[in-house]
């Protein structure tokens, strides 16, 4: 939840591209609950196909 809020997601940013870190965001999957739920199906449905 912490980087719903813009102005801790846009300083935070900030800071780890001037330390000359590349930040990844999402783009195809919500960041919170969404994602994770998507991840755990992921999972699951490879450990499903072993």
């Amino acid at each position: 939840g912490v980087f719903q809020n813009r102005l801790l997601l846009e300083l935070t940013v900030a800071d780890l591209e001037q330390r000359g870190l590349r930040v990844l965001l999402p783009e195809r999957l919500p960041p919170n609950d969404g994602g994770i739920a998507y991840g755990q199906a992921a999972v699951a449905a490879a450990r499903l196909a072993d």
